[in-house]
């Protein structure tokens, strides 16, 4: 409820720091107390999503299953949880690490709440201060309209990135999120330009609404008068796996912790959008 009670605030608030934008021109945003509130509504908006707490969800489910312990010890997992969640790791720290992790205790012993609590942890220590630190902020144009959906904050890897696994915030070569039918905001790498010209272009348009398709979980919004979801036609998830005898890999761990995509395990995907906007 604290959660919930929290977001609705923030919300609130946010529609002010929207309006600002619409005074703002196509390109980079310099205004430093506008980029900090946003980093807040942003982060917060990736965490409340149910895909976002089911994550964290399957990794408390793991630690249940597999014990803390012999997960941390996995070789190579470590590294990638402590980037994932803004620690400074080292092979000399590694037990050290796990040690401190392990003295941790949840603060909710219900399966629900856990996932609320890592949500609300999540946000505040890691994804906002990475948003608002780690990124330059942008605003584009698109004539054509926007599709938004239940999932409304779209990570977007290098194009060659593979889409068996979700791809995280925190590892996106760019984030968007649509904040009108005709207006998009970008957070790029920090000190990675990006290029003009900041109006997408119809197939760009095209090709992103295709994407918030493909990465909502059941609703997808657009304007009254429109019908574009209506005709695009998306894969359903694949059903979830049982849990395998044991796990001894990083990415053994990422299979069974992490929700499919509704490319996982396909033979075949498409090309992630906005390529022009990010490298590789």
């Amino acid at each position: 409820m604290w959660f919930e009670t929290h977001m609705g605030r923030i919300e609130n608030r946010a529609a002010s720091w929207l309006r600002t934008l619409d005074d703002q021109p196509d390109g980079r945003i310099n205004h430093r107390d506008l980029i900090s509130n946003l980093a807040v509504y942003i982060s917060l908006q990736s965490q409340r999503t149910q895909r976002g707490r089911q994550t964290d969800l399957g990794i408390d489910a793991a630690v249940n299953r597999y014990g803390a312990r012999h997960l941390l010890n996995i070789p190579g997992l470590l590294p990638i949880l402590c980037r994932e969640y803004g620690i400074e790791y080292s092979v000399a720290r590694h037990q050290a690490i796990v040690n401190q992790i392990l003295a941790k205790q949840a603060v909710s012993s219900e399966t629900k709440p856990k996932a609320i609590d890592a949500a609300i942890g999540a946000w505040k220590n890691v994804i906002a201060p990475v948003i608002e630190n780690d990124r330059d902020y942008w605003l584009a144009s698109s004539t054509d309209d926007l599709l938004t959906c239940d999932e409304p904050v779209l990570g977007i890897p290098m194009k060659r990135n593979t889409r068996q696994f979700p791809v995280s915030i925190r590892n996106s070569e760019i984030i968007v999120f649509p904040i009108n039918p005709n207006r998009l905001l970008i957070l790029s790498r920090k000190n990675v330009k990006i290029k003009p010209p900041f109006e997408l272009s119809s197939t760009e348009t095209k090709f992103l609404n295709r994407e918030f398709c493909y990465n909502c979980n059941r609703l997808v919004f657009e304007k009254r008068e429109t019908s574009i979801a209506s005709q695009i036609r998306i894969p359903t998830y694949p059903e979830a796996q049982d849990w395998p005898s044991n796990i001894t890999s990083a990415p053994e761990f990422a299979r069974a912790v992490l929700l499919p995509t509704r490319w996982t395990d396909a033979p075949h995907s498409p090309q992630w959008p906005l390529s022009r906007w990010t490298t590789g």
